[in-house]
């Protein structure tokens, strides 16, 4: 599956793949009315083509993500070319049932804010970390940086996901990104999930759990964090 890097200065505020393939390319909303929307992005477009668009936010500069990525997302749009103006402009009709939504949020400059809320509390040697929301391409940057940033001078994390509603293969490789980010500050992190929360089926696929030690129950994470002290 191909891999997307934003780059710096690019300016974008949206991410797209043509529907079958899976190379992302960037693309940013000029206007929007009603159901259509013009756009501009270098990609070269037919009319017809039919879109996939994920909202991004302007200031995620690095992020990697997958054409499985946008297709995961619950922010994603669909869309068709109907004509190319000029140069790197193309008008779009907006297909899907939630253009009224993607409207309002080109308007207001809320592109790609999806919800996560992160609660630190601590008891004794434990520092736990609680995520509640998603954990999408808007967001799971802010749990990695934050599991770093907490193992810098709390040595033993409990990362407690039981909150998390949406896990998309991009909150995985930031969940390991921030495992050996903390590994690296000399710290020890553990997750905690709901067993009966859905994101369990995503992690039984993806084996996440034998790279990150997983727990279903709170006195068990906790006993695995202060062994052998």
């Amino acid at each position: 599956m191909a891999l997307l890097k934003q780059g710096e200065g690019t300016g974008q505020s949206c991410v797209a793949i043509i529907d079958g393939s899976d190379k992302p390319f960037f693309l940013s909303f000029a206007s929007f009315r009603g159901n259509s929307g013009r756009i501009k992005c270098l990609q070269r477009l037919q009319e017809g083509t039919r879109l996939h668009i994920l909202p991004l936010e302007s200031e995620e500069e690095g992020v990697e993500l997958t054409a499985q990525d946008i297709l995961d997302s619950r922010e994603k749009r669909e869309a068709q070319v109907t004509r190319r103006e000029s140069g790197a402009r193309y008008v779009l009709r907006i297909i899907d049932h939630q253009s009224s939504h993607l409207q309002k949020q080109v308007r207001s400059g809320s592109l790609g804010h999806s919800e996560l809320s992160l609660d630190v509390s601590h008891a004794g040697p434990v520092t736990t970390l609680t995520a509640e929301g998603e954990l999408v391409i808007n967001t799971a940057a802010r749990l990695a940086d934050l599991m770093k940033s907490l193992s810098r001078e709390h040595k033993k994390i409990l990362v407690d996901l039981s909150g998390i509603t949406m896990l998309a293969s991009i909150g995985i490789g930031m969940l390991v990104d921030g495992f050996q980010g903390v590994q690296k500050n000399g710290a020890k992190s553990v997750l905690l999930i709901d067993p009966t929360n859905p994101i369990m089926t995503v992690f039984g696929s993806t084996r996440l759990m034998d790279v990150i030690p997983t727990y279903t129950a709170r006195d068990e994470a906790v006993a695995a964090l202060i062994m052998g002290d």
